[in-house]
């Protein structure tokens, strides 16, 4: 029996396990599946990058401040 167990940063997105628990998917299967055939084992993840969303927002927040004080001048 061969075990595989695979933590990814994030949420995962896609895998073809059939075991996931959080951010952790696993793979079992017996030694013998290697020696006839590859068995491909695939996981995806995604993080949340909050520092665009941060720099994203200082930049609206600062156009939208150019804009009102050039309307008031």
């Amino acid at each position: 029996e061969y075990t595989l167990e695979v933590e990814m940063p994030g949420l995962i997105t896609q895998t073809n396990s059939t075991v996931m628990h959080g951010n952790t998917v696993s793979w079992s299967m017996g030694t013998m599946s290697f020696f006839f055939e590859d068995y491909e084992m695939t996981v995806e993840s995604r993080v949340v990058n909050y520092w665009a969303f941060i720099v994203s927002g200082i930049v609206v927040l600062l156009l939208l401040i150019a804009v009102i004080v050039k309307i008031f001048r």
